[in-house]
């Protein structure tokens, strides 16, 4: 069962970004997710999220699989484009993590 957690970050976790399972996992956070490559995670679901695209300065959809991955994910492209092209780097922000156990 998909579990939901909280947490006011310096900039450093997108909206959605998914630990599967393992707080210890939480340390990876610390980058800026906006640089971080697309990631799809291990499992199979297919859910529509948007990464920030690095060359290209972009916001673009690709298909998560629900566990995994990292946290250069965001569930709109507007929270993606607010996060990584809107020049709010690195200012305070709360994000709502999940986690899936697979």
């Amino acid at each position: 069962m998909p579990s939901t957690i909280s947490q006011t970050a310096r900039g450093e976790a997108s909206g959605d970004g998914s630990t599967g399972g393992t707080p210890a996992l939480f340390s990876g956070l610390t980058s800026d997710p906006c640089l971080a490559p697309m990631s799809e995670g291990s499992c199979t679901e297919y859910i529509l999220q948007w990464y920030h695209h690095g060359r290209s300065g972009e916001c673009r959809p690709f298909l998560y699989g629900g566990c995994g991955g990292n946290h250069n994910r965001f569930a709109t492209k507007q929270a993606c484009q607010r996060r990584c092209e809107g020049g709010k780097r690195g200012e305070e922000e709360t994000h709502i993590l999940s986690y899936t156990h697979c």
